[in-house]
């Protein structure tokens, strides 16, 4: 997904996150995106929790700032129903 939106040259950068390090190397590659590599579970509420510390941990966003979540699963054996969301999110 972050490659999709990458296409579009945005002004405001991408993080991208991903359990896959030949997948955070390929999106280093792609415009504005900021690819981290992250455990990853099957929680993708928790998912999402995580890599938003993550950035407010590393300084990457400031308080009430505004981020656009784009997030997908790709089906496995545990997990067989792909999933992806969109979601603005406010940093406290």
């Amino acid at each position: 997904m972050a490659s999709i939106l990458s296409r579009n040259s945005p002004y405001p950068p991408i993080f991208a996150f991903t359990n896959n390090s030949d997948t955070r190397m390929a999106l280093n590659l792609q415009w504005g995106v900021i690819p981290s590599l992250v455990d990853l579970s099957y929680d993708k509420e928790g998912n999402i929790s995580r890599t938003m510390d993550l950035m407010k941990i590393k300084g990457m966003v400031k308080p009430q700032d505004a981020v656009l979540v784009v997030s997908d699963l790709t089906p496995t054996i545990p997990n067989p129903t792909a999933f992806q969301a969109i979601q603005v999110r406010k940093f406290d």
